[in-house]
C-alpha cells in the first residue's frame, strides 16, 4: 500500500484579483508534514507550488494527474489538496490559475470534475482538501474575492462522490482566512498541527482530524473576531484511513550507541546537554561588537530596501516621505499593542523594553459600600515599548502626506532584537488628518517575521518583507482613497 500527494498552490495571478498570499507557504508545509509525519514517501508527493511566471495550462496539470494515478494500485490512497482561488462557472467548480482569464474561465481554469476523473480508480482512497477562496487577515477587502467564490464552496462541500472525503477550509458563506503573524492560512495551519500533534503509530482518521482542526480554528477566530467553519464532506462506507502517524526518529546518541537499561536515563541527558551548550556558545554573543554590527546591517538594509521600492507607493499625486533609523521611543502608541501582547504571547525576550502593564481601578475603601459594589475591578493596560540601552536604533517610518484631500498613510518597520534572532515587524496606518506625533493612529496589516544572524538568506527574506509591507500600504491606502472620493462626490452631488 502506498501513499500519493498532489499538492496545487497558487500565490499570485494575471487578471483575478485578490492575491491569495501564504498559499505556497501552506503547501510546502502541508507537503513537509506528510513527509515528517506521516506515511508519504519523499517521492510519491508532487508539489506545483503555481505563478505566473511558473504556469502549467489545465490540460498539462491533468496529465500530470493522470500520470500519478496510474502508479497506483488498488488498496493506495491519492491525495489532492488545493490552496488558492475557486469559483462556479456554469454550475461547474473550477480552480483558478495564474492565468486563468475571468472572461474564459472555461478554457483557462481548471475544471474540479477533470481532476476527479483523473484522480478516481477503483478501489483507491481519494481525499481532496481545498484551502480555497481566501479573503485575507487583515490583507485585503474581503469583498473582492474572485467570481462566484461562495458557489466553489457550495459546489465542493456538497460533491457526493462515492468514495471521496472532501475537507474544505470553511462553509460556503464565509471565507478562508490566512494569518500575517505565521504567514500560512489558518485551515492548512491547524491540520498540519493536528496531524503533528496525532497520536504516533496510530491511523489517522479524517472524521477525528476534522475535529481537531475546528477546535483550533474556532479558537483562532474567537482571538480575532473572525468567522469561519472548516467543513468535512464524505460518501464512504466504513473507516477511512487518511494516513498514519510515524514513529519519532530516535537520536543519533540512541541509535549508535543503544544505552543500557541502567545508563539509558542518565546518560544520553548529559551528552546532549554538552552538545547543547557548544551550540548555545557558537551563536552571536549578546552585546558583542559583531551582534550590534549585525542589528545595524539589518535596520539599514530595511531603509535601502525601502528606498529602492519607494516609486512603488501608490500615493495617488500625495508626498512620499523615508525617515531615517530612529529610536523606537518615537514609535505612536497606539502602534504599540498588538506587538506587546505578540511579544508576551510568544513568552519572547526582547532586548527591548516591551511589557503589558495592568492597572486596576481602584475600589472604595469604605467596607459597607464595598459589598454592595459587587461588579467587578475595572482593568485597564499600558502598552510599553522603549529602548533604554544603547542598543542601535531599529525603527523607519514611510508616510504619505495628505494634500487636503486625500488621506495620510504611514508603513513602519521596527526590528526588536532578541537573543539568538530577531523579529522585524511592519504594520500600516491611516487617517484622514494631517499626520502628526500626537495624532493617534490606528495600526493595520501588522505582521511579525524572525530573522537569523549571519545568514545568507536573510537579504531576500527582508526584500519579501518590504514588498509585502509596500502591497498592504497600498491596498489599505487606495481603499481608503476611493472610500473619501466616494463620500466628497456624494457630498458635492447634494
Amino acid at each position: 500500500m502506498k501513499r500519493y500527494a498532489i499538492i496545487v498552490a497558487t500565490d499570485e495571478y494575471t487578471t483575478v484579483k485578490p492575491n491569495t498570499p501564504y498559499c505556497h507557504n501552506d503547501a510546502e508545509l502541508l507537503s513537509k508534514t506528510l513527509f515528517d509525519c506521516c506515511d508519504f514517501a519523499q517521492q510519491d508527493i508532487n508539489l506545483q507550488l503555481l505563478s505566473p511566471t511558473n504556469h502549467k495550462t489545465p490540460s498539462e496539470l491533468i496529465e500530470q494527474l493522470k500520470t500519478i494515478a496510474q502508479q497506483s494500485q488498488p488498496g493506495d490512497t491519492i491525495l489532492f489538496y488545493y490552496a488558492g482561488h475557486g469559483t462556479l462557472h456554469n454550475s461547474e467548480p473550477y480552480i483558478i490559475l495564474p492565468n486563468t482569464e475571468v472572461s474564459n474561465i472555461e478554457q483557462t481554469a481548471l475544471p474540479l470534475r477533470d481532476i476527479s476523473n483523473a484522480l478516481r480508480l477503483p478501489d483507491r482512497v481519494n481525499i481532496r482538501i481545498f484551502d480555497a477562496c481566501h479573503s485575507g487577515y487583515d490583507v485585503r477587502d474581503e469583498t473582492n474575492s474572485p467570481p462566484d467564490a461562495e458557489g466553489f464552496v457550495r459546489a465542493i462541500t456538497i460533491d457526493q462522490a462515492q468514495g471521496w472525503f472532501t475537507f474544505a477550509a470553511c462553509r460556503e458563506d464565509e471565507y478562508s482566512h490566512c494569518d500575517p503573524t505565521s504567514r500560512h492560512g489558518i485551515f492548512t495551519y491547524a491540520l498540519c498541527e493536528a496531524i503533528q500533534t496525532h497520536e504516533e503509530d496510530k491511523d489517522i482518521l479524517p472524521e477525528r482530524i476534522k475535529i481537531d482542526v475546528c477546535g483550533r480554528v474556532a479558537l483562532w477566530c474567537k482571538q480575532t473576531g473572525h468567522i469561519q467553519t472548516p467543513t468535512l464532506n464524505a460518501a464512504i462506507s466504513g473507516n477511512l484511513v487518511m494516513a498514519r502517524r510515524k514513529i519519532k526518529q530516535l537520536s543519533a546518541i540512541r541509535q549508535d550507541e543503544p544505552p543500557t537499561d541502567s545508563d539509558a536515563i542518565a546518560d544520553v541527558p548529559g551528552r546532549d546537554l554538552i552538545a547543547r551548550l557548544a551550540l548555545a556558545r557558537s551563536l552571536t554573543r549578546i552585546g558583542s561588537e559583531a551582534h550590534i554590527a549585525q542589528l545595524t546591517k539589518y535596520i539599514e538594509q530595511v531603509r535601502e530596501v525601502l528606498q529602492a521600492r519607494i516609486e512603488m507607493v501608490n500615493s495617488h499625486g500625495c508626498q512620499v516621505s523615508l525617515s531615517k533609523v530612529k529610536s523606537v521611543n518615537n514609535m505612536p502608541n497606539s502602534f504599540k499593542p498588538p506587538i506587546a501582547r505578540y511579544i508576551e504571547k510568544e513568552s519572547l525576550q526582547a532586548l527591548h523594553d516591551i511589557r503589558i502593564i495592568e492597572q486596576r481601578e481602584e475600589r472604595d475603601n469604605n467596607i459597607f459600600m464595598s459589598i454592595l459594589d459587587r461588579k467587578p475591578p475595572r482593568i485597564s493596560y499600558d502598552y510599553v515599548i522603549s529602548q533604554t540601552h544603547p542598543w542601535p536604533d531599529s525603527y523607519i517610518e514611510l508616510k504619505i502626506e495628505t494634500d487636503g484631500y486625500l488621506p495620510s498613510g504611514l508603513l513602519y518597520y521596527y526590528l526588536i532584537p532578541l537573543q539568538t534572532k530577531v523579529c522585524l515587524d511592519h504594520g500600516v496606518a491611516l487617517t484622514n488628518d494631517p499626520l502628526d506625533i500626537n495624532f493617534t493612529l490606528e495600526p493595520r496589516s501588522g505582521y511579525i517575521g524572525f530573522l537569523d544572524f549571519n545568514v545568507e538568506s536573510v537579504s531576500a527574506q527582508i526584500d519579501r518583507h518590504v514588498e509585502d509591507g509596500i502591497r498592504a500600504l497600498n491596498e489599505r491606502y487606495t481603499k481608503r482613497v476611493v472610500e473619501r472620493l466616494d463620500y466628497l462626490e456624494r457630498e458635492k452631488s447634494r
